[in-house]
């Protein structure tokens, strides 16, 4: 920058030449092609494509930059399943790496730990909402009977839409997800180190 003043246009577009120069053959290779491996990854997700076949069809030269977009993409959708999208989403994230990585084996061992840890989360998850439900049971009972005495008849209040039962479920989820974010992100990091 020449005295002080506000960079030209011109040394900014050199500035990025620079850059430009610095970065590796197989660095822009894996910058130009791994946004097809993100845009199949989301076809299968999304739309159920056919990830084998479409693989298939991605020249042999370029495939490995491809499958490192796929990659990244399914992990990315391997989540806690909070819900059953979540859940289903997983799933079909997981069955995918199936037609990316070489030691089948090894990945089978480490989808079935996730599948256990998904098992234990959802059951950690349904207790920690019974305990919500319990802890809130008694206040909303209690407003419960003076609204039917107020209006005379039956009243029914659906404990699970009010706000403080919102509020209250989501704090504990932050504090459940956090308690097993750890091994969830161990469990993608092996499958990203194998073949």
């Amino acid at each position: 920058m020449s005295n002080g003043k506000i960079k030209s246009a011109l040394e900014r577009a050199l500035e990025r030449a620079e850059k430009f120069n610095q970065v590796s053959e197989e660095e822009l290779k894996l910058m130009e092609h791994k946004p097809q491996g993100h845009s199949l990854a989301g076809k299968y997700l999304n739309q159920d494509a056919d990830l084998g076949a479409q693989l298939e069809r991605v020249p042999v030269e370029i495939r490995p930059y491809v499958i490192k977009g796929i990659e990244e993409t399914l992990l990315k959708n391997i989540t806690l399943p909070e819900n059953e999208r979540a859940k289903q989403l997983c799933h079909k994230a997981l069955e995918g790496l199936m037609f990316i990585k070489e030691d089948k084996e090894a990945l089978n061992y480490l989808i079935g730990q996730l599948e256990h840890l998904f098992n234990y989360y959802l059951q950690a998850l349904e207790q920690a909402k019974a305990s919500v439900k319990a802890k809130l049971n008694q206040k909303y009972y209690a407003v419960q009977q003076q609204l039917e005495a107020q209006f005379g008849g039956a009243v029914k209040i659906d404990m699970e839409s009010q706000p403080e039962f919102q509020q209250e479920l989501k704090r504990v989820l932050v504090d459940l997800n956090r308690r097993f974010e750890g091994s969830l992100q161990q469990a993608k990091a092996k499958i990203q180190e194998l073949k």
